[in-house]
């Protein structure tokens, strides 16, 4: 757990958050893959079609991005409003000392002291984020992103073998999951 902390990589499906790994169920994997396309495409197509539509895209934008836990005090950072998932490798900013955008609503702020990265939203929690986890913290978002990617592949392989390779592929490029980190 990194000493107490995680980061998840966060789809928001109506009704809430669905954490994106390797330890989905089908249907949680259809959902996020059904929302993922609809968030990309803004057209309102029937399930196939769209899904078709989506893996003619050359980009992707997934809402939800990462869920900061500190687990030893139980403070949350949820993830922004407009910073979608695609861009969750920003994150990583924090290590050159750089404030990356990360969305409002709630609105992140990001202090430094002492090798530490101070995060707090709109009143809400803040965590205290020591720099040099978050290297594992943003491995760790990658492993899950590359187990979801892997269920993805076999969801659609599944449900829509004709779209799979051409729906896995823009997955990993759009958030670029397989790059190192």
């Amino acid at each position: 757990m990194f000493d107490g902390f995680t980061g998840w990589p966060v789809d928001v499906p109506p009704g809430g958050l669905l954490r994106l790994s390797g330890r989905m169920t089908d249907a949680q994997v259809g959902t996020a893959v059904a929302v993922i396309a609809d968030s990309s495409v803004w057209d309102d197509l029937p399930a196939l079609d769209l899904l078709r539509a989506f893996t003619d895209q050359d980009e992707v934008a997934v809402p939800g991005g990462l869920r900061l836990t500190d687990t030893s005090t139980g403070a949350v950072v949820e993830p922004g409003c407009c910073f979608g998932l695609e861009s969750w490798r920003d994150w990583a900013e924090l290590l050159d000392g750089e404030t990356p955008w990360l969305g409002h609503d709630p609105t992140p702020e990001i202090e430094f002291a002492d090798g530490v990265a101070l995060v707090r939203v709109d009143g809400g929690d803040s965590i205290r984020l020591p720099l040099e986890e978050l290297p594992a913290i943003l491995t760790a978002v990658r492993n899950d992103l590359t187990g979801f990617l892997s269920l993805t592949g076999r969801w659609a392989d599944a449900h829509a073998p004709h779209l799979s390779g051409r729906l896995v592929k823009l997955l990993d490029r759009g958030l670029r999951i397989t790059l190192p980190v």
